[in-house]
């Protein structure tokens, strides 16, 4: 059984503490609350109305389909697949959560998101580490890289790991550079205990066992603070 995550009953398509974490990284550059933000893949809007309640306002979305439940809705209906590099004017802050690795070309989708950043545009990209260190044990103990199993293809539509080396390169191509490169929570939580049965558990003991010869940490997301070169 999935655990599912809500922000004042907006359901939340991401993983717990994400949207948090990423709002303070926001909220710390933040210059005013009128700054132009444009979320790809919204969802539910559930990171919109975490927005809405610290007082921004001027929110564009875009999400593939229309389930969208913030307050104020502005939602465009597009496939980020395919182009989407012509919508009006440019950003000053983009949003793209856990939504990269459910896409079919990592290189069109940074090149499309780079159409709409000027100068000073902040671009939040986070995606699942896949260098975790309990991600890095469960390959060796079953070959499959977690998240990113046969499953997975059709539970949640992951198709794309996003390796942090070319995913950089892809950046690059852009003259786009990570500014600040940061963490979400770690793998272990009470959440993940709720959610998952005994062999989760044995596989926490095994994991406490032998974890210190693991390099690396066990962050679950990376957060990647994006700018364009200057």
């Amino acid at each position: 059984m999935s655990y599912v995550r809500y922000y004042k009953n907006i359901k939340m398509g991401a993983d717990e503490k994400l949207h948090q974490r990423v709002f303070d990284e926001f909220n710390q550059l933040v210059a005013n609350k009128n700054v132009s933000i444009l979320v790809l893949a919204s969802g539910y809007g559930a990171f919109e109305q975490r927005l809405i309640d610290n007082g921004f306002l001027n929110i564009q979305s875009i999400d593939i389909e229309d389930t969208y439940k913030a307050d104020n809705k502005n939602l465009i209906i597009k496939d980020l697949n395919k182009n989407f590099e012509d919508l009006k004017g440019s950003f000053d802050y983009i949003f793209a959560m856990e939504i990269i690795e459910h896409l079919e070309n990592q290189f069109h989708f940074v090149r499309n998101v780079e159409k709409l950043m000027n100068s000073s545009t902040v671009l939040f990209i986070t995606t699942p580490n896949i260098n975790r260190k309990s991600l890095r044990l469960r390959f060796l103990l079953n070959n499959e890289i977690e998240f990113f199993t046969k499953k997975d293809l059709h539970s949640s539509g992951h198709i794309n790991i996003i390796q942090d080396d070319v995913f950089k390169h892809n950046l690059e191509l852009s003259k786009l550079t990570v500014s600040r490169e940061t963490h979400n929570r770690n793998y272990f939580s009470k959440s993940d205990f709720k959610s998952n049965g005994i062999r989760f558990k044995v596989f926490f003991v095994l994991y406490k066992l032998i974890s210190s010869f693991i390099p690396g940490s066990d962050k679950v997301e990376k957060i990647y603070i994006i700018k364009k070169n200057i």
